[in-house]
């Protein structure tokens, strides 16, 4: 980290729809892509799956930021 920047964490949401798509299948996709995600300093991965319509996803992504400090 440079000096005079802060390191801060951010979130990233992503929003889809897959019409018959399998959870499980979609979390070992997730796991299996966990150390890309670590190369850009992602602190953690959520895949939530909405309840009232099993089609529509959410994938949280946490990752480290940094911003100059004023």
């Amino acid at each position: 980290m440079a000096a005079g920047e802060t390191k801060v964490i951010r979130t990233l949401h992503l929003k889809f729809t897959l019409p018959g798509g399998d959870p499980a299948q979609l979390s070992a996709m997730i796991k299996a892509s966990k150390p890309f995600y670590e190369f850009f300093g992602t602190t953690r991965v959520h895949l939530l799956q909405n309840v009232d319509d099993p089609s529509r996803f959410i994938q949280v992504i946490d990752y480290e930021g940094r911003t100059p400090k004023l």
